[in-house]
């Protein structure tokens, strides 16, 4: 029995997030400008802006199954579950690096050459003067040359930040808060340098992660990780969820209509669905179980919305790859102060629930 309680856990876990997969992409992906100007415009539906029971039973749901959750992660962790399987697990760590770097880079050199920044959404069209617009596209080439090739990484990571920061001035805060994940990723990378499989290693250039710092890196990746899953679910789906509702409209996502689910609501159960699973990964609650049922989610999603999907969540990928692979990193997690030794040590082999 000791033996199936990973596998009982994680296929709870599916099945409680796997419910509003549909509904869990990036939805302004998929929208044209002029379309998300206009739905934005409009008045949000009244289960999102009145206190009622759906509202009410949705918040209260999604509480109670982050609180369940959490007993369960330090159950798992008292018992040890899963061990063997998390040392092999703890093998994968060195392949990170490279894998972030690299979907990082080619996420930049897409949005260059398609005119955006970053992201699909964040269109570099608008911005003015021109010259700004060729400088971002040309910064975009350049770093995303560099992290793919592992070339001055930690120079690239930095200079991917400076530019990032300042540019909520061009997009404004809801748009640019929903890629607060590069943040994380761009630490990760000054922390962590792109490891062995990189032109640093060829070069005699720092390559391995910056002692004394290097056990922050995991961490801080999966809480902005789980940050931006959290705005997402907040600032997309609940406080405008209208072109969620348009987009599941659009595709037929709605498998919930037969038992007579708006589409309303059930973007609205794909907030909370997204609020939790952010909550949990930033918490460092379930963080590999859960990991695992994000790369299963993200996958689905292909199915749905094809390469744009794919490569606009290609260090989503990586990310969840870091969490499956270390779990809670060992720090900046809740379940960690309820005992008085963590055992998500990275240099220990954490329980499945680490």
């Amino acid at each position: 029995m000791r033996n199936r309680i990973p596998l009982i856990a994680a296929a709870a876990a599916a099945a409680v997030f796997g419910a509003c997969l549909p509904a869990s992409a990036h939805e302004k992906w998929f929208c044209t400008h002029e379309r998300i100007a206009e739905l934005t415009a409009q008045a949000r539906p009244d289960v999102f802006t009145t206190i009622n029971p759906t509202l009410s039973a949705v918040f209260a749901l999604s509480g109670a199954a982050v609180v369940a959750l959490l007993f369960l992660d330090l159950r798992l962790r008292r018992r040890r579950a899963g061990e063997r399987l998390c040392r092999w697990l703890l093998g994968l760590r060195h392949a990170v690096a490279p894998a972030l770097g690299i979907t990082t880079g080619v996420v930049l050199v897409w949005a260059a050459l398609h005119g955006e920044f970053f992201a699909h959404d964040l269109s570099l069209s608008s911005v003015e003067p021109a010259w700004l617009v060729t400088a971002l596209r040309g910064a975009q080439l350049l770093l995303g040359a560099s992290l793919i090739l592992g070339l001055a990484t930690r120079w690239a990571a930095l200079a991917l930040l400076v530019a990032f920061l300042p540019s909520v001035a061009l997009f404004g805060f809801r748009s640019w808060v929903d890629y607060v994940d590069v943040v994380g990723v761009c630490l990760f990378l000054m922390i962590a340098g792109r490891g062995a499989f990189s032109l640093d290693r060829a070069f005699g250039l720092r390559a391995e992660p910056l002692p004394g710092l290097d056990r922050w890196a995991h961490p801080i990746l999966r809480v902005f990780v789980g940050i931006d899953l959290l705005v997402l679910g907040v600032n997309d789906k609940f406080f405008n969820p209208n072109i969620a509702i348009a987009v599941t409209g659009d595709h037929g996502l709605n498998f919930l209509a037969g038992a007579g689910v708006s589409d309303g609501v059930f973007v609205l159960l794909a907030a909370a669905v997204e609020t939790s699973v952010g909550a949990l990964i930033a918490l460092g609650i379930l963080a590999r179980p859960v990991a695992a049922v994000l790369l299963g989610l993200l996958t689905l999603t292909l199915f749905v919305f094809g390469p744009l999907e794919l490569v606009g969540h290609l260090p989503i990928f990586a990310a969840a790859l870091a969490i499956l692979a270390t779990g809670t990193g060992g720090k900046l997690a809740l379940p960690g102060v309820f005992l008085e030794e963590d055992p998500a040590r990275v240099d220990a082999a954490p329980a499945l629930a680490a």
